[in-house]
């Protein structure tokens, strides 16, 4: 008598076409292969779906949080431009002081 030994299920492959395409991601939660319910396949829809809305809005977040940095760096710029001339006019000013009074800076 022989044994039958099943073979593990292999992984899904993707199709040739979306095989080298960068932006495909696979979803979270996916249903295994042998589910046929439709109720359970409702159900892992509406979890895919939950979490598309959640990572919507965390990169909603993300983008709000990146646009307030790119305001505080044009900010802290402005103000690094302000202070280096204040600082040359302030240097202008004391070696034209120094120089009135004899002074080697």
């Amino acid at each position: 008598s022989r044994i039958v030994q099943e073979r593990p299920a292999m992984a899904p492959t993707l199709p040739a076409s979306t095989k080298f395409h960068t932006s495909w991601t696979a979803p979270l939660a996916q249903p295994p292969a042998f589910v046929q319910d439709p109720q359970e396949l409702t159900s892992v829809l509406s979890t895919q779906l939950a979490e598309a809305e959640v990572l919507q809005e965390r990169l909603a977040d993300g983008h709000r949080e990146c646009a307030r940095l790119r305001r505080r760096l044009r900010d802290s710029a402005g103000e690094l431009s302000a202070a280096a001339e204040a600082t040359a006019t302030a240097s202008e000013r004391l070696e034209a002081h120094s120089s009135r009074h004899g002074v080697m800076l």
